[in-house]
């Protein structure tokens, strides 16, 4: 069993940039709006950690299939079911045909 847990907050790229997208749009349309200003900073920040989200689903894939190609599987993906890093990793194994837990 490989348990895999991890932030929540962490997004899948698309939808970091959408959020990130969104929130410039906000700031532009209000410039002097400090906390669009922060909302921006903060959307930035979870842009560039997603690729968080990407490593998690690939590791869950590259376990998953590994396990696969000997005609067995001895690993199970694990995860606290939540949303973020968990996401990605279950994501993973269900990439690889795999089994995963949450």
């Amino acid at each position: 069993t490989i348990v895999v847990f991890g932030s929540a907050r962490i997004l899948e790229a698309a939808q970091a940039a959408e959020r990130l997208r969104v929130a410039e749009e906000k700031a532009r349309a209000n410039p002097r709006d400090r906390r669009l200003e922060l909302e921006v900073r903060a959307a930035r920040s979870l842009l560039d950690k997603s690729k968080y989200y990407d490593r998690a689903r690939e590791l869950a894939a590259l376990v998953s299939r590994e396990c696969r190609s000997r005609g067995g599987c001895d690993y199970v993906i694990v995860t606290g079911g939540g949303p973020g890093i968990m996401e990605a990793a279950n994501r993973g194994a269900h990439d690889a045909a795999a089994l995963s837990a949450s």
